[in-house]
C-alpha cells in the first residue's frame, strides 16, 4: 500500500513538473519568437538608417553651400545692369534672340544684344564689378550644391532634411528594438535558445 502511494505521489510530482516545464517551454518559445522579431526589426532599422547618407553635419554643410550660392546670386544680380522696358504691342524687339513684349524689367549680367527691327541693334555691356568672376562664382557654388545633393541622394535641401528626419526616426526605432530585445533576452538570443534547448 505504501509503495502504491509513493508511486501515485511520484506520478503527481512528475505530472506537476511536466506541466510546469511545458508552460515554461511555451513561455520561452513565445519570448524567443518576440526576441527574434525585435532583432530582425532592429537590423532592418539599422540597414535602412545606414542607407541614408544625410547626417546632421552633411545637412549643415549642404545648407552652407546653398547659402553661399544664394549670396553669389544676389551679388551677381546687384552688379547687373537693369533694363526697364515698356513696349508697344507691335514692337518687334529681342534681347539675345528672345522676344520682349509688354512692360517689365530684365537684369543683364553679360554683354547682350538688343535688336529692334528696322532700327538696328544695341549692345549692352553691364558695368559694376567683374561680372565674369561673379558669374563663375555663382556657377561654382551651384555646381558644388548640385554635387552635394547627388552625394546625399536628395533633390534639394528640403528633401535632405526629410531624409535626416527619417534617419533619426529609424535610429530611434532601432534603439527601442534593442531595449525590447534586452528585456526579452537579457543574455542575448543565444542564451535564450540555450535555455529553451535545455528544457
Amino acid at each position: 500500500r505504501k509503495a502504491a502511494q509513493e508511486t501515485r505521489l511520484g506520478r503527481a510530482r512528475d505530472s506537476e513538473k511536466l506541466t510546469r516545464l511545458t508552460a515554461e517551454k511555451k513561455e520561452l518559445d513565445a519570448r524567443l519568437k518576440e526576441a527574434r522579431a525585435a532583432e530582425a526589426a532592429r537590423c532592418r532599422c539599422l540597414a535602412q538608417r545606414d542607407a541614408i547618407r544625410v547626417t546632421p553635419d552633411a545637412l549643415d554643410a549642404l545648407r552652407h553651400v546653398e547659402h553661399q550660392r544664394a549670396l553669389a546670386e544676389v551679388r551677381l544680380q546687384t552688379a547687373a545692369t537693369r533694363v526697364d522696358h515698356r513696349l508697344q504691342p507691335s514692337a518687334p524687339v529681342c534681347l539675345d534672340g528672345e522676344p520682349m513684349c509688354g512692360e517689365g524689367s530684365i537684369l543683364v549680367t553679360e554683354a547682350s544684344l538688343l535688336e529692334i527691327d528696322e532700327v538696328g541693334t544695341f549692345t549692352i555691356h553691364p558695368g559694376g564689378e567683374d561680372l565674369d568672376r561673379l558669374r563663375a562664382q555663382l556657377q561654382e557654388h551651384a555646381q558644388t550644391l548640385q554635387n552635394r545633393l547627388v552625394e546625399l541622394d536628395a533633390d534639394d535641401t528640403a528633401a535632405a532634411e526629410h531624409l535626416l528626419n527619417t534617419r533619426q526616426a529609424l535610429n530611434s526605432e532601432a534603439r527601442e528594438q534593442t531595449a525590447r530585445l534586452s528585456g526579452l533576452a537579457p543574455h542575448g538570443l543565444g542564451g535564450l535558445e540555450e535555455r529553451l534547448a535545455s528544457i
